[in-house]
């Protein structure tokens, strides 16, 4: 998976938690070479119950975490 082709595309990110982050992605940062910091768009935090614990109009989070990625 590479995280700068999921820029603008809407992305569902699935935690070792089970719980998940739905939004936009917006940027991966830095701009070249291994992606430190991805920040969502109209985000949806959703726990591993399916309960949605928070919208946020903006989320950052270190990708290191996540278990998978996939556009929705």
């Amino acid at each position: 998976m590479r995280l700068r082709s999921l820029v603008g595309k809407r992305v569902l990110f699935q935690f070792d938690s089970g719980s998940q982050a739905i939004g936009v992605v917006a940027r991966c940062l830095p701009d070249a070479g291994a992606v430190h910091l991805v920040e969502l768009e109209k985000v949806a935090l959703i726990s591993r119950e399916g309960v949605l614990l928070r919208e946020l109009e903006t989320y950052p989070f270190i990708p290191a975490t996540p278990v998978s990625a996939n556009e929705v």
